[in-house]
């Protein structure tokens, strides 16, 4: 496997999407077969990673992140799929021209969600929106934010996360209240699926 250390370990360098390191990890003079086996290694060693991690293939086709990377993102690769590196930056557009990251409001993905839910909320007049606010896709965020709602409304039914770590800042918040509310992100992590298996 032709993985570079340098990017697993290091910085973010030219190869740098959104912040986060892109890993080529196949070799362009590889049979098929054998790329396919690299592929599929590649995918379970980022998939223990908890930071986030990229597989850009040799023809620049981003095949695989890992969930870490779709936490910080804000959507899974079984989302996205495969897509060139030049349509992966237009679409998850995350950095201005300077380098200084654009606020969670801003991305596409965030823009999109909002919008849905929004709609959906039209749908139904008895439910009612009590407040909403930016946690740019972080946990600690979406906690002080959840502990500040709890502190602002006596009684919250249901939370709705673009995410699934600020899902899980958000439960954090209730359960440290001794509240209990509808908890929903996005994403189905492997944390937020334990955390359904065991009921919270």
């Amino acid at each position: 496997m032709d993985a570079s250390q340098g990017a697993l370990n290091g910085g973010a360098g030219p190869g740098a999407v959104h912040g986060i390191r892109l890993v080529s990890v196949t070799d362009p003079s590889s049979a098929p077969t054998q790329q396919s086996l690299q592929l599929i290694l590649a995918r379970n060693l980022l998939s223990t990673l908890s930071s986030p991690a990229f597989i850009v293939d040799p023809d620049q086709i981003v095949v695989f992140y890992n969930d870490a990377a779709g936490n910080s993102l804000g959507i899974a690769y079984e989302e996205t799929g495969k897509m060139p590196v030049t349509e992966w930056r237009a679409r998850m557009g995350s950095i201005e021209a300077n380098g200084n990251p654009i606020v969670e409001a801003e991305l596409p993905t965030a823009v999109a969600r909002s919008r849905g839910f929004n709609d959906a909320l039209k749908e139904f007049p008895d439910v009612k929106l009590l407040a909403a606010k930016s946690a740019n896709y972080a946990r600690p965020v979406a906690l002080q934010n959840m502990r500040d709602f709890l502190r602002a409304y006596p009684q919250i039914d249901g939370v709705l996360a673009a995410n699934d770590p600020m899902a899980i800042g958000a439960n954090e918040a209730l359960k440290a209240a001794g509240k209990k509310a509808l908890v929903v992100g996005i994403n189905a992590s492997a944390e937020v699926l334990t955390f359904i298996k065991s009921g919270e």
